[in-house]
């Protein structure tokens, strides 16, 4: 059996119980962690969902309606573009 110095001890101690700080950068890790875990199922869903539009959840896609612009803006100023929007 190996005797421990009181060095030995106390190194063997710090081993074992975690310090404040060991604990609190855990917490902030996994809650860190969790928060971009939502963003990652978003692009991972979203991703899905445009690469894969032949799947029957995502067909809503061809139905889409894209309306083009009704006024033309370029070189007009804001209160003209305004009162064209009023009318």
């Amino acid at each position: 059996m190996m005797t421990q110095t009181p060095d030995t001890a106390a190194a063997e101690r710090r081993r074992r119980r975690p310090t404040s700080a060991r604990i609190w950068n855990r917490r902030i890790h996994n809650y860190v962690g969790l928060y971009f875990l939502v963003f990652i199922w978003l692009f991972a869903l979203s991703g899905l969902l445009l690469n894969h539009s032949d799947w029957t959840f995502a067909e809503f896609w061809p139905s889409a309606k894209n309306r083009p612009a009704l006024r033309s803006c370029s070189g007009r100023r804001p209160r003209a573009i305004w009162r064209s929007l009023e009318t």
